[in-house]
């Protein structure tokens, strides 16, 4: 009988933890949709050797939206390529760069961020020849 109880309690937690599963899993794409559709664009521009790109420029800022809660960044070019990006808190400082693959869809570059936070990106072109960039941004 303690077998028995025991064999239901244990199913009715698994049931459990499966519906709230398939909660999680079927409300991440909807988010995540919401937040790609306010995605702002910008457009490729060629990047000269050892130059670094502003977004959304040198004297300027994107800021979050409740739309997403983190902040991510699509790269587009006409290559398989790698590029070094990093992102600086408006009038503050900025996380260390990593590598972005371009033409592999959204990069999560800071998770959890407050929404009306002020930010800005910076592209750097490390390759030995220049070479045109442009994408997306989702915040």
């Amino acid at each position: 009988m303690r077998k028995k109880l025991r064999q239901l309690a244990i199913m009715a937690v698994l049931t459990a933890l499966a519906g709230t599963l398939t909660t999680v899993l079927t409300a991440s794409p909807a988010a995540a949709a919401g937040c790609y559709e306010g995605a702002v664009s910008f457009p490729t521009q060629n990047l000269t050797v050892g130059s670094i790109r502003y977004l959304p420029s040198a004297s300027s800022y994107y800021t979050t939206s409740s739309r997403c809660s983190d902040i991510q960044i699509d790269l587009t070019n006409n290559g398989d390529v790698y590029w070094d990006v990093r992102l600086c808190w408006w009038g503050g400082t900025c996380k260390p760069y990593q590598l972005v693959r371009a033409n592999a869809g959204y990069v999560i570059l800071a998770t959890q961020v407050l929404d009306g936070t002020k930010f800005t990106i910076q592209i750097y072109n490390s390759f030995d020849w220049d070479y045109p960039v442009g994408g997306k941004v989702a915040a």
